[in-house]
């Protein structure tokens, strides 16, 4: 659908509110647009200078400032964003979420005997198989070196811990392959929790990622 140029969607069952307030939104910046002079000039990121009136350009933009590099899902600067958004929706639309702090076990295995070329390819293939095995409206991203957050809307701690297993044996069942290093798998530990109403995102990664170290 995004890639049809789909602004937003919303999964039944939904909130009418939530509906409403998404229509909204977009209702308003549809109207900023229209009396917004058109953007212009040049943005140059890590080397690369954009026209801010490309179409193509500013996806690109966009690509960078959300997207992880190396793994193509969602990096540390969407997570946080995301989060806060999820925050939000819990105060206005009493609404609930948990995440996933993911991490591949003693990783600096891998690059010490394998090397840093098929490290990457091993975050690659973790990333990508937790990616497509997420819902969609659900989202992970790259928090930094081989730690990964899962955001899951989800009513409780029993069903973010089966949405957790599962991952943790889609991962330990997948292996990257090739003729130089033959086949290499991993595993994974996860620690979840839900988000309690009021209480800063600090302290819920913190809680997610002891609970990771427990695992």
């Amino acid at each position: 659908g995004y890639a049809l140029k789909i602004d937003d969607y919303i999964t039944k069952p939904f909130n009418p509110r939530v509906l409403v307030a998404k229509i909204n939104s977009f209702v308003e910046r549809l109207e900023k647009s229209k009396s917004d002079n058109r953007l212009s000039g040049f943005l140059e990121i890590d080397g690369i200078k954009m026209d801010l009136s490309s179409y193509d350009e500013k996806r690109i933009l966009s690509d960078l400032l959300t997207k992880d590099e190396l793994t193509g899902i969602s990096n540390r600067r969407y997570l946080n964003f995301h989060l806060n958004n999820m925050m939000k929706e819990v105060d206005t639309f009493d609404s609930a979420f948990g995440i996933l702090f993911i991490d591949i076990d003693h990783f600096k295995n891998v690059n010490d005997t394998y090397g840093h070329d098929i490290g990457d390819e091993i975050l690659k293939l973790v990333s990508q198989t937790l990616n497509s095995k997420i819902r969609s409206e659900d989202i992970i991203g790259r928090w930094g070196g081989e730690e990964f957050i899962a955001v899951i809307k989800i009513e409780n701690k029993f069903k973010l811990k089966k949405i957790a297993e599962k991952l943790r044996i889609i991962i330990a069942n997948a292996y990257f392959e090739s003729e130089s290093v033959g086949r290499i798998k991993v595993t994974i530990s996860i620690g979840g929790t839900m988000f309690n109403k009021n209480e800063e995102l600090a302290d819920l990664i913190s809680r997610a990622d002891a609970n990771m170290y427990v695992s």
